[in-house]
């Protein structure tokens, strides 16, 4: 509200929405904000630019002040922002992930059986079975000390030999993110800090935003989810078309000659293959007046004769219809139209006989006839083909035998690629698809990035924190 960013955009820094998450060190080309830019771009009314930047087309009221840079005046803070929010959520999509695995009940039984020591705390319940309120800052980080402990033997690869390629790529994923996490919350917690702690905690988030999409499913919500099927139906015939033709041009210069299939010749052939295309997609009016008195043949036994009597009766009455319209003030369109189709209607009675024309005989004409133009304009395989080889052999200058070779050895390939595409393709083209649509760039995860940012700043990842008497000794407030 105050820094007038659109939601999901960095508050303090121009990231793009969508990108990998990363700040300052971890995405140097990234600027911070600026409202002198800003006030120029409104002025300028480029407002799509704006947009593009996450940032609200209204004048903030905070840019009138020199000494104030409202994008400075968010700072970390850890207890709201890191322990209760981003770890927190990290927990909620951990539990999804290992009850997707059938391993929640394991990690339960490890997370309630840790064993006393002093300074570890415990837990008698399981994560989730607790209210939401029961967990605060001195609960999560005592959980966070163990938590990497607890997940590591489930995700372990190495204890069960019957995971697959992609559950153990997807389990190392999920155990990379959970440990720098952790590494990276217990480090913000010191009091002190030192060159060496702080690349150890740009080094742990660096981490973390390489390994949290492993989460991106336990994330997805039920409209992203059906965003993303319909993102993959839409797009996976084109890129399938696409990687079909690109292969076909490989083998194409690879069988028949660079020399023969140049760009040029590849363009012609294109232009003649699509006039062809839309030639044989053309129904002409004299096949289809040939194919109605066929059907009227078949359908309705008119004789040629009858036919006569017909073009001559609905001559007749369409010269009285435009005589009438003539006469007296026209009507709409629609209503003239109807007035003809009784006309043609009743000459149809008339010449062929009401026996011939009844309501079914009627809806049978018409479906034959759509069939017959459907029929009309659509070439089979086979005329494609023949098409497509006659335009080959004129323009490339090829023979029939190596144009069956390439039939061959194409079918061959086309194989092979259907089977990757069933088994690999479309399931890159769905992760794809959902790191376009699912993004984890939300406040909390764009504000923990400037906690080192902070320390180096100020000398400390928290400057207002709620939870600092939790880490403050009392014996030294006592003494004081």
């Amino acid at each position: 509200m105050v820094a007038q960013v659109s939601y999901g955009s960095c508050p303090m820094w121009e990231i793009p929405k969508g990108a990998p998450m990363g700040h300052s060190t971890f995405r140097q080309l990234d600027n911070p904000r600026d409202h002198h830019a800003y006030l120029e771009l409104l002025d300028e009314t480029d407002i799509d630019v704006l947009y593009t930047l996450g940032v609200h087309p209204i004048r903030n009221q905070f840019w009138q002040y020199p000494l104030c840079n409202v994008y400075r005046l968010w700072q970390p803070d850890e207890l709201h922002q890191l322990l209760l929010g981003l770890v927190k959520d990290l927990l909620h999509w951990l539990l999804k992930y290992l009850k997707a695995r059938n391993v929640k009940d394991q990690f339960d039984n490890r997370f309630t059986s840790v064993p006393r020591y002093p300074e570890l705390q415990r837990f008698s319940k399981p994560f989730d079975s607790m209210t939401s309120g029961s967990w605060q800052g001195k609960e999560i980080r005592g959980m966070i000390r163990t938590l990497a402990v607890n997940c590591a033997p489930i995700l372990d690869c190495s204890q069960d030999v019957g995971k697959t390629a992609a559950e153990t790529a997807s389990d190392e994923m999920v155990m990379g993110a959970v440990r720098a996490l952790c590494e990276f919350s217990l480090l913000v917690s010191q009091q002190n800090h030192s060159d060496l702690s702080l690349a150890a905690l740009d080094n742990a988030l660096k981490r973390f935003y390489k390994k949290k999409g492993a989460f991106r499913d336990q994330k997805m919500s039920k409209s992203a989810k059906a965003k993303v099927d319909e993102l993959l139906a839409r797009e996976s015939h084109h890129l399938r078309e696409q990687k079909i033709h690109k292969i076909r041009a490989a083998m194409e210069v690879q069988l028949y000659g660079a020399e023969k299939v140049t760009t040029s010749k590849r363009r012609q052939f294109q232009v003649r293959l699509n006039r062809a295309r839309q030639a044989a997609t053309i129904w002409s009016d004299a096949d289809r007046r040939r194919a109605i008195e066929r059907l009227e043949r078949e359908i309705h036994q008119v004789t040629p004769a009858e036919r006569k009597l017909f073009d001559k009766l609905f001559q007749h009455h369409e010269r009285q219809l435009l005589q009438e319209v003539r006469t007296k003030a026209t009507g709409p369109r629609r209503i003239f139209a109807k007035k003809l189709a009784q006309m043609k209607t009743a000459a149809e009675e008339e010449a062929y006989g009401a026996v011939n024309m009844t309501a079914d005989k009627r809806v049978q004409f018409q479906v034959c006839l759509s069939d017959a133009e459907i029929e009309a304009t659509t070439s089979s395989i086979a005329d494609a083909d023949r098409v497509v080889n006659q335009l080959e052999r004129e323009i490339y200058g090829i023979t029939s035998k190596v144009q069956m070779r390439f039939t061959k050895e194409f079918s061959t390939r086309l194989i092979e690629f259907e089977a990757w595409w069933q088994a690999i393709g479309v399931q890159e083209l769905r992760k794809t698809i959902k790191q376009r649509v699912i993004h984890f760039g939300y406040p909390m995860m764009h504000l923990v990035s400037h906690i080192s940012e902070s320390i180096r700043g100020m000398g400390s990842g928290d400057n207002f924190t709620t939870d600092i008497s939790e880490r403050l000794h009392i014996s030294n407030v006592k003494e004081a």
